[in-house]
């Protein structure tokens, strides 16, 4: 998710040139209540793999650019992560390039929805996060002792876009339970009143707009008092699991008598492709934003993605899946970010926490790494039978970060990262793909033949799946071995 910020004024008829029956233009969004023209992407410009590089190495080309590629496509509307961390070290500079997003999504005729907080995957930020994504503010700052500053943020970012046409609706908290905080009763009260008080400030400081949450699923219980606009997140695998969490997410809003969009969808890699999910999207007349616009440097550029940094696409029918019409202007190339295949994520994360171990924990980075720490700690099997001995010892760090021993807490977080790097070096999960539609994924986008038929049928399922197994080692093996994109962190 990556950089850009803004400031402007009028509403005006931002016309975009397109084909009959295509996208509603983007100045139309704002009259409609039901949000069934949205159709738009979630971006996290290239430069960046967390929204702390977006905003803090913010740079306007880079974005220009990469927005005119949105418009290219016939999107109108844009989702971005915003990062307090990056607001709290600049505050006038992460103001301004704010502003400079907004003017300059407002020049390729796009809207923008602003994502205010994020819990994904609980690691919390710090200004050296350039490897995995991190949450915000994170799962050490959600408490209300922490409010105040989160509150400072909120009011210096929403209060200055009251009124604004740019702005489509604010997305207070994206996937607020998509974080270990929400495994104990306990985390889950402190993100429920987090949550709560953010949107009811959001809702004082702007009464212009409407809120909404970016739930983890299509289910909105949670949220459904808080939210102007129902979310829904889907990665269905296949066609029906797909259709089946658009028809439960319409019925709930429905039921609630509240509007619905679709803030997250499509995961090439796991049998959500584009070409499957835009049409359900038309089907069902929901407006939403796919994940995601840009081919970047983020930890999700071998499953998703529309659009190279230069503009050419990994395929031209993933476009014009998008564009619902013929795409011209754009050129295809083969795959350079690595390969869809859960064979490549642990020894990818292993390198991104070798690499934590050779940078040491500093007190820019102590949050970062004991959250890390803490986040695996609460997967099934983190850490195996040393668990018990593992949570012990981040009890102990924080102890004694508290008192000021920083030197010795940085040692038993080091030490517990270096574990966490050995196993997944040692043990990398050889899973494969859970769907036969993953063979055109292959063969379309990677250039791997269809090497099964038939898959899908009970009989031939778990030929496929050893199938799929050993051709995914096999080209992954490549890769490592120097033929492609090596897997650098």
């Amino acid at each position: 998710m990556h950089p850009d910020q803004f400031h402007r004024k009028l509403l005006g008829v931002l016309l975009i040139v397109v084909a009959a029956g295509l996208v509603e233009p983007a100045g139309r969004l704002l009259a409609d209540e039901t949000y069934r023209s949205l159709h738009g992407a979630n971006y996290v410009p290239s430069y960046g793999a967390t929204s702390v590089e977006t905003w803090l190495n913010y740079d306007h080309a880079i974005i220009d650019r990469e927005l005119g590629y949105a418009r290219k496509m016939n999107l109108n509307c844009i989702r971005v992560f915003l990062q307090s961390l990056v607001y709290h070290h600049n505050p006038r500079q992460f103001l301004a390039n704010f502003e400079d997003f907004l003017a300059t999504t407002d020049k390729h005729g796009l809207k923008v929805m602003p994502i205010l907080f994020d819990s994904c995957f609980g690691v919390a930020p710090s200004l050296e996060s350039r490897h995995i994504w991190v949450a915000n503010p994170g799962p050490d700052r959600m408490g209300r002792e922490w409010w105040p500053e989160s509150d400072e943020y909120t009011t210096a970012v929403v209060s200055a876009h009251v009124n604004d046409p740019r702005i489509l609706l604010w997305d207070v908290m994206n996937e607020p339970t998509a974080t270990h905080l929400a495994t104990t009763l306990e985390g889950k009260e402190q993100i429920n009143a987090f949550l709560a008080h953010k949107c009811r400030l959001v809702k004082k400081l702007d009464p212009s707009h409407p809120i909404t949450v970016g739930v983890a699923t299509w289910d909105n219980t949670d949220v459904l008092n808080l939210s102007d606009v129902l979310s829904c997140h889907s990665y269905g695998r296949g066609v029906e699991a797909f259709r089946a969490d658009l028809a439960r997410s319409r019925d709930q809003a429905a039921a609630a008598g509240k509007p619905w969009i679709v803030t997250e969808c499509g995961n090439p890699a796991a049998a959500s492709t584009y070409e499957m999910v835009l049409p359900v999207l038309r089907e069902f007349g929901v407006g939403h934003t796919v994940w995601q616009l840009i081919i970047g440097r983020d930890q999700f550029r071998s499953a998703s993605g529309l659009v190279y940094p230069d503009g050419s696409v990994r395929r031209i029918a993933e476009v014009e899946a998008v564009m619902n019409a013929r795409a011209t202007g754009f050129q295809e190339k083969p795959d350079d970010q690595g390969l869809p295949l859960r064979h490549d994520i642990p020894l990818l994360i292993a390198e991104y926490l070798e690499a934590s171990v050779r940078a040491g924990v500093t007190e820019v980075t102590w949050r970062e790494r004991v959250t890390l720490v803490e986040a695996q700690l609460a997967q099934p099997g983190g850490f195996g039978t040393e668990a018990d001995r593992a949570r012990a010892d981040v009890a102990e760090a924080r102890k004694l970060h508290a008192v000021g021993k920083h030197a010795e807490a940085f040692a038993i977080v080091t030490a517990l990262i270096e574990k966490m790097a050995a196993k997944y070096r040692q043990n990398p999960p050889r899973a494969a793909p859970p769907f036969a539609q993953q063979a055109t994924i292959y063969r379309d986008v990677y250039g791997v033949p269809h090497i099964w038929a038939d898959s899908e049928e009970a009989a031939g399922y778990a030929i496929a799946q050893a199938q799929c197994e050993d051709l995914g080692m096999q080209v992954f093996e490549n890769l490592r071995a120097g033929v492609g994109r090596s897997a650098e962190v």
